[in-house]
């Protein structure tokens, strides 16, 4: 502080260390003063009020600014003092202009919605970007569920790696995808599903270079039971020459999956499809002799209906069964889901995206090069990609694109959140290729749908003529 007489602590440690004062700084006194006191006001000095811009000229400057990279900080230096008050105006530091969050009953809506639409659909997709980064690093959102009555834990959202296999999805980028597995670790996902016949082999591979070390951190899932041609060139089906849940052969090929996924181990092992010649009591026998060996922690099976379950639980415990669930497919609700429910067993769901469908990505001009399964058509015994059905599905996705926006979210988004609020599913696995995609599905988790907002999904399909098959037969 300084005082009326005598040298102020601003002048003795300038006196002394020959610098200026490091922790603040004041314009000079006029001469002829000794202390602040004496020192004459400055008159402050009046501007003329800013007329408001109008609104076009603000959602360009927002746009603007969204698109450019601000220049790169540089630190002033202390060995100068800065320049005089009356020489350079100070300016204030404004804050940044957020949509904020605001939680209203089961929907989080975006202040600002509309104010951000106007600034064009880079700069929406930019913030959005942003906003779900800060989220995700902030905060993890992830439900996390058991598998049935076992301590298998897992997030609710699980990484689904068919796509990754190359062979019958249309084109990926590789790097992308193996990056996306490592960002998932770090987004809370924790379960990963992989399979032999993807690719076949390639997805295993993959996998195992994007987990790398991180591997004991997640819960590992791979299917077995399908033999293959001695076709090196054979690729996607062309290399699969039937089904077989025999004991010698299941053994061998989960060798082979260990090898692939680089661990000594797996957390559930599945039996991808039913094998009609196959004894479910010798298939069962085989898979308790590999947990015993601990080769496997827990295993399951996939595509299996209500008798085929109730005949392995015979000979052992399932504790998953890993079967397609979406909103244009809803066969499982008759039979499957309340079974696995009763029983304890997990249920996974694969297709939660309707096999692209609730991504909001095809279009009546959309098309499927030869090599991509849903070319023909059907998918696991329903038309969904056939010309007719595939048309009125797209003006659902429209009623949902809509629905979803009025929250703040993604069709995909929705689609996540219909599926995980059905409380007998423990995981939804859901392919992401990328990290926009990982992003955005991920965000989807904390979402809640309220019983209305079931209903009013309802009301699309019934307005649109579009079917969700309750009563259809389970593809097995």
């Amino acid at each position: 502080m300084a005082t009326s007489c005598g040298r102020s602590p601003r002048t003795r440690w300038k006196s002394r260390h020959g610098a200026t004062w490091p922790w603040a700084w004041s314009p000079p006194r006029p001469s002829g003063t000794r202390c602040s006191k004496l020192a004459p006001k400055a008159q402050p000095q009046t501007t003329p009020p800013r007329q408001p811009l109008p609104r076009e000229a603000l959602a360009g400057r927002r746009a603007s600014a969204l698109q450019s990279v601000p220049p790169a900080r540089t630190q002033r230096s202390r060995s100068r003092p800065p320049p005089p008050a009356s020489q350079t105006a100070p300016t204030k530091r404004q804050p940044r202009q957020r949509p904020h969050q605001v939680r209203q009953g089961d929907r989080t809506l975006w202040a600002g919605q509309e104010a951000l639409r106007s600034c064009g659909a880079r700069a929406v997709e930019l913030r959005y970007r942003a906003i779900s980064r800060r989220k995700l690093l902030g905060e993890n959102h992830i439900e996390y569920r058991n598998f049935g009555h076992t301590d298998l834990s897992c997030s609710a959202v699980g990484f689904g790696t068919w796509e990754m296999g190359t062979t019958q999805y249309g084109e990926i980028d590789i790097r992308q995808a193996v990056r996306a597995v490592e960002m998932a670790v770090d987004h809370g996902i924790t379960l990963f599903d992989t399979a032999e016949v993807y690719g076949p082999f390639t997805s295993e591979e993959l996998l195992a270079r994007g987990l790398g070390a991180r591997r004991k951190d997640v819960v590992l899932v791979t299917k077995v039971g399908f033999a293959y041609r001695d076709d090196p060139d054979a690729s996607g089906p062309a290399a699969v020459a039937g089904r077989d849940a025999s004991p010698a052969h299941i053994t061998e090929h989960t060798e082979g999956c260990l090898e692939r996924l680089g661990t000594d181990y797996l957390d559930l092992l599945l039996i991808h499809w039913p094998d009609h010649k196959t004894p479910h009591e010798d298939t069962i026998a085989a898979l308790e002799a590999m947990k015993e060996a601990g080769k496997i922690r827990h295993y399951g099976v996939s595509n299996y209906d209500v008798p085929m379950m109730a005949e392995c639980e015979r000979h052992g415990h399932l504790t998953a069964n890993q079967v397609g669930y979406h909103m244009f497919d809803r066969r499982m609700e008759a039979a499957v889901l309340p079974y696995c429910q009763a029983q304890g067993i997990g249920y996974m769901a694969y297709g939660s995206l309707g096999f692209g469908l609730l991504t909001g990505a095809f279009t009546p001009d959309t098309t499927f090069v030869d090599w991509d399964w849903r070319s023909s058509g059907r998918a696991f015994g329903l038309p969904l990609f056939e010309r007719e059905h595939f048309l009125k599905e797209l003006k659902v996705v429209e009623r949902l694109r809509e629905f979803a926006a009025d929250s703040g979210h993604s069709v995909a988004q929705l689609a996540i959140a219909w599926l995980l609020g059905n409380r007998a599913v423990t995981v939804g696995l859901v392919g992401m290729r990328n990290e926009t995609e990982l992003e955005e599905n991920v965000a989807a988790a904390d979402w809640r749908l309220s019983d209305a907002d079931r209903a009013t999904i309802d009301g699309f399909f019934a307005a649109e003529g579009v079917p969700t098959y309750v009563d259809a037969k389970q593809a097995a």
